[in-house]
């Protein structure tokens, strides 16, 4: 039984209907919430992007009922936003950032513990309470606190952290590189996934329902169209590829430009599920992650997977369901593609085991160990 009473989760951003971002951060507290512990979110939203942007403002305080009848309660306090301005080291929109923090902490009553979503809200956490215990989620695919704040300010900061709780290997490694945190305070545990939402169903009657061709080999891409995740470079591959229809959800500057596509769009999140299980593969050509959701919620729906050779998929992706590439070799995608079309047999067995290993990644496990961590970690500040 944890002793872990009420946690106040300090974000980026918190999703609703009309914006569906930053999804992981509302499944962990939900999960969180359903273990019997009491979640308070902190998650400014910037005023400045609701007026330029036409993006919908929040209430400033509301909250969300869990699929277990669990209360969530949600501050979302305004604040400025200017582009790439900076005092002295020190980024404005951090500062600004914090003060919205700070703000709507004074309104959170009785937590026992600080938990920032990626260093920058850790930071925030730390200045706005300075003697609760603070723990910091790590899985930027970046870690760029050190560029946008004073030393100063984070080497007070840090020594309040009590835990970091790093989604891959390659996130602690850089903490620990970086000294953001001592290896003894971290932990890695990759994202986890909700089999509510992510689960094996009928290829057949997904297509049927999106009026997709059932004999198409059907390739699916899910992410931001942006450099960094390669929509663009998946395009390429798809050309060079041939005999290959494909589904692109997601929005951003650099879509795809290929025939075959069947979809090319944002999506709301429950929706995706079906889109996923009418495809074949899933391909994501990213550069950079921390852990990424979007191939754990396809290997949940039985998706062989084709993406990066690079470190930071090493504690999800296995060679039983993945062929690792060169995320910037459009010819090896292409090959990857290709023999994964031309070999029913070999896509059946990735299929079955990518769908077995995504029941390691389930969010209950992982909301379950983070409390464990956390209980285990926040009596050694002093």
């Amino acid at each position: 039984m944890s002793n872990l009473k009420h946690i106040c989760v300090v974000a980026q951003g918190y999703p609703t209907e009309k914006n569906p971002i930053f999804s992981f951060v509302d499944r962990l507290v939900c999960q969180i919430a359903d273990e019997g512990v009491k979640v308070s979110v902190i998650a400014p939203q910037s005023i400045t992007k609701c007026l330029l942007r036409g993006i919908a403002r929040n209430p400033s305080f509301w909250q969300k009922t869990t699929k277990c009848g669990n209360t969530i309660d949600i501050y979302q306090p305004y604040f400025a936003t200017f582009s790439n301005f900076k005092a002295g080291k020190a980024d404005v929109n951090n500062i600004l950032f914090e003060r919205a923090v700070r703000r709507a902490y004074r309104r959170v009553k009785g937590a026992d513990v600080l938990y920032g979503h990626f260093w920058e809200c850790g930071i925030a956490a730390a200045k706005a309470d300075e003697k609760l215990p603070v723990f910091v989620a790590c899985g930027e695919s970046k870690i760029s606190v050190l560029e946008t704040n004073r030393l100063e300010d984070i080497m007070h900061c840090l020594n309040r952290v009590n835990g970091v709780i790093c989604v891959s290997s390659e996130n602690m490694e850089d903490c620990v590189k970086m000294r953001l945190a001592p290896r003894e305070k971290c932990i890695v545990l990759p994202n986890g996934i909700d089999s509510d939402e992510f689960y094996v169903s009928s290829k057949a009657l997904a297509r049927k329902a999106l009026d997709f061709p059932q004999d198409a080999f059907i390739v699916a891409f899910l992410g931001a169209f942006n450099e960094r995740k390669g929509a663009n470079r998946l395009g390429e591959a798809i050309k060079k590829a041939g005999g290959v229809q494909s589904i692109f959800i997601g929005s951003g500057d650099f879509p795809p430009e290929c025939e075959g596509i069947l979809f090319c769009d944002k999506l709301a999140h429950e929706k995706i599920v079906t889109y996923l299980n009418a495809a074949d593969v899933f391909v994501l050509p990213t550069r950079a992650e921390g852990c990424c959701n979007a191939i754990l919620e396809a290997m949940a729906c039985g998706l062989p997977i084709i993406s990066s050779n690079l470190c930071f998929n090493d504690d999800i992706l296995e060679e039983q369901y993945s062929i690792r590439v060169d995320s910037d070799d459009t010819d090896a995608i292409a090959a990857a593609i290709a023999a994964l079309r031309d070999n029913k047999a070999l896509r059946e067995r990735m299929s079955a085991a990518a769908a077995e290993r995504a029941n390691g990644f389930a969010i209950k496990t992982r909301a379950k160990k983070i409390i464990a961590f956390i209980d285990e970690k926040r009596g050694s500040y002093v």
